[in-house]
């Protein structure tokens, strides 16, 4: 019966997957409403609600099929500038490297890849085997990029401007249909838009959000319009949105000729034992501490990680008030020294995986385990990190390590050094080296037998506890 489940579980998966309106067709006699039906072994994720396996289900939903998996590999294959190691269990190919010093990354909804970089927008159209057809569609310099319902945002010449955009769109922006939508931005800002139109915007100090549902025919003001979502954050890279839609960012320790601390730590290394931060910022008007707090990662025997201190400790601004919440929000997660963090990438689960070393994965794309953990690019590092959450209360695990997803073996110019991030539409990592022009794929080895591996030790377990409850009855 136990397998028999299973399989129906895992049709139910696949017919899902090819027919997703399925999972939103009602009867006459059914509510109206949007939310998506349960399905055993199964969860949704995000505002657009896909569904992936539950990692916690006794029976978790697998779907796994040969023809699905992008396994095939590129008519050419590209040399790496300098090899990389991965986890075990995965591995990386070079998808390209001809865009020069491609910074952050996203991917459509029809599974198109969009790369900034130093001399424009690039779209970067890929088959089932990567190869690529890459076209040039916007000139100029490119940092700050959204897409959000069938708009391109981008940030140039102190403005956020928008453009029309399709999902898979292949061919130069309409430069002649330009809509300015935000005024007074900085040029290197990052943007990021949730699910709703509301609109992030970092500057300085400061991030804002805008709801773009009511954007004025001249563009808001940053300084005059908007709510204050952050002060004293003084980002770096790129801002991520988890599946809550909630906003997380990165913090760089400040200048050291800023900080004024005799008495801590050996002033003279000082800087390697402040943390930088992945940040929640997740309600408004809060003060994240810049310039007045810095937050420690490791001083003498690291028992004190995330501990707030003042970065003059004189007047005002001392340990006691950057110790308390109301004046200095803490970090969500301190980063070790000197990493260099430049981009926040959460899983949102499309197309995860379920086995180990031992079993294959049942599929080229990240676990399932990861759904809604971040990936933060290190660029000084030059490695990509994942953040282990604790299931209950979604929260960071500070007593787990990370598991280094993607390591350079060099760390000199010219190695690979990790700038932008993106998941694609298999649950494959993309990372972007703005040193090497490279941008490479992580994926997971794929086994065919995974699924019949998996379900033989869930039928096998099954028939144990079966035994042994029959044994007890006796």
């Amino acid at each position: 019966m136990v397998l028999k489940a299973i399989l129906l579980l895992l049709f139910v998966s696949l017919t899902l997957a090819a027919n997703p309106r399925l999972l939103f067709r009602r009867g006459k006699d059914d509510e109206d409403t949007d939310e998506p039906p349960p399905v055993p072994g199964a969860l949704y994720v995000g505002a657009t609600n896909i569904l992936v396996p539950d990692a916690s289900a006794d029976v978790p939903i697998l779907v796994s099929t040969t023809q699905d998996q992008p396994l095939c590999k590129p008519k050419q294959p590209i040399a790496p500038a300098h090899p990389l190691t991965v986890l075990k269990g995965y591995e990386w190919l070079v998808l390209t490297n001809r865009i020069p010093q491609p910074r952050k990354l996203i991917v459509d909804a029809a599974n198109h890849l969009l790369v900034a970089s130093s001399d424009g927008l690039y779209s970067v159209r890929t088959d089932k085997c990567s190869n690529t057809d890459i076209q040039h569609i916007h000139p100029d310099q490119v940092h700050g990029l959204a897409v959000f319902q069938n708009r391109l945002y981008l940030a140039r010449d102190g403005l956020l401007v928008s453009f029309p955009y399709s999902d898979g769109q292949h061919t130069p922006l309409a430069t002649d249909t330009v809509t300015t939508v935000l005024r007074n931005v900085d040029d290197l800002a990052d943007v990021t838009i949730d699910p709703l139109g509301h609109l992030y915007v970092a500057r300085g100090e400061t991030i804002k959000k805008f709801n773009l549902k009511v954007l004025p025919e001249t563009g808001f003001d940053f300084d005059q319009d908007g709510e204050v979502q952050a002060v004293g954050a003084r980002t770096q890279g790129y801002l991520g949105l988890d599946a809550q839609a909630r906003l997380w960012g990165l913090q760089g320790v400040s200048p050291s000729e800023d900080i004024k601390r005799a008495d801590l730590h050996n002033n003279q290394n000082l800087i390697d034992g402040l943390a930088e931060e992945l940040n929640l910022y997740e309600f408004p008007n809060k003060n994240y501490g810049y310039p007045h707090c810095m937050t420690e990662y490791q001083f003498d025997d690291g028992s004190h990680r995330g501990r707030q201190w003042a970065q003059t400790n004189t007047g005002y601004y001392d340990d006691a008030y950057c110790r308390q919440e109301t004046n200095n929000q803490g970090p969500a997660v301190p980063l070790p020294p000197q990493s260099g963090a430049t981009s926040v990438q959460f899983f949102m689960g499309q197309f995860c995986s379920v086995g180990g070393l031992n079993t294959g994965a049942s599929s080229v794309g990240l676990p399932c385990n990861w759904t809604d953990t971040p990936l933060i690019a290190n660029h000084q590092a030059r490695s990509v990190v994942r953040v282990p959450f604790d299931d209950v209360g979604h929260r960071p695990r500070l007593d787990s390590a990370v598991d280094v997803v993607l390591q350079a073996t060099c760390r000199a110019p010219g190695c690979f050094s990790p700038s932008g991030l993106a998941v694609d539409g298999f649950g494959r990592l993309l990372v972007s080296s703005d040193e090497t022009n490279e941008i490479v794929v992580v994926s997971r080895v794929y086994s065919d037998k995974a699924v019949k591996i998996l379900t033989a030790q869930v039928v096998s377990d099954e028939t144990d506890v079966g035994e042994e409850e029959e044994n007890d009855d006796k």
